[in-house]
């Protein structure tokens, strides 16, 4: 993406304005990435402004060289499991539909509702999976990630991250049992 690479030479310049354009393009995806690994809306959004606030930080020693949106939601996942960790908070917890990746339902009403039902569903089966499968499958799913980056991202083996999305997989299959399309 052509507007990816400028914005990241913007940045790799020091050219701290730069961030106010990349969290305009970014900040929906980052924000539910980081609410669907941590059921809160305001520690999701409290972990993408500590991602924008180290980048700012490090603005002047920091050199964005690889993809600028994996860069992002590699940073996200990190800041996320650092504040679920701090927070010890309890993964059981409810998850609304909104913090799941959005479905387009071509503004069709009926379609909306079994969205909507939908999304609660998976919700409800990602809140049951331990975190670290939940972000293994949440990163390859909803971010496109190879296992290999997030095996880099967890400081984890390939062979680690390979479990962890096998065995995520076949709980959400056991879980949502044909319940979902």
């Amino acid at each position: 993406m052509m507007r990816e690479k400028l914005l990241m030479m913007r940045f790799n310049r020091g050219d701290c304005r730069v961030l106010r354009d990349i969290y305009a393009l970014y900040k929906d995806e980052l924000v539910s990435l980081a609410g669907a690994l941590l059921y809160d809306k305001t520690f999701a959004e409290d972990a993408v402004h500590d991602v924008f606030a180290m980048l700012v930080a490090r603005q002047e020693r920091l050199k964005i060289t690889q993809n600028l949106r994996r860069y992002l939601l590699s940073s996200v996942a990190n800041a996320a499991r650092q504040r679920y960790h701090s927070t010890k908070k309890d993964p059981k917890v409810s998850l609304d539909a909104e913090s799941v990746a959005e479905i387009d339902t071509n503004d069709r009403p009926d379609m909306a509702a079994i969205d909507s039902e939908q999304k609660l569903c998976l919700a409800g089966a990602l809140s049951a999976l331990p975190y670290d499968q939940r972000e293994v499958v949440l990163l390859r799913h909803f971010s496109g990630m190879k296992l290999k980056a997030i095996a880099s991202i967890q400081d984890v083996s390939i062979n680690t991250v390979q479990g962890r999305y096998r065995y995520g997989l076949e709980k959400l299959r056991s879980l949502l049992n044909g319940e979902l399309l």
